[in-house]
């Protein structure tokens, strides 16, 4: 595969997931986005702010 095409499975891979979790939570598709990353956002807190974690 080449690296476009990665990138846009990636891309795809991304945008049925938050067209999902809008689904799950009774979300329209920017505002799963937004509510997406503030989760995102209260876990890299709660892990230490740290960019690069033991797995």
């Amino acid at each position: 595969m080449t690296h476009i095409k990665v990138v846009v499975c990636c891309l795809m891979k991304i945008t049925q997931d938050v067209r999902e979790y809008a689904a799950t939570h009774g979300l329209e598709e920017e505002k799963a986005i937004e509510a997406g990353m503030q989760e995102k956002a209260q876990e890299f807190v709660q892990l230490g702010s740290e960019i690069y974690t033991k797995a």
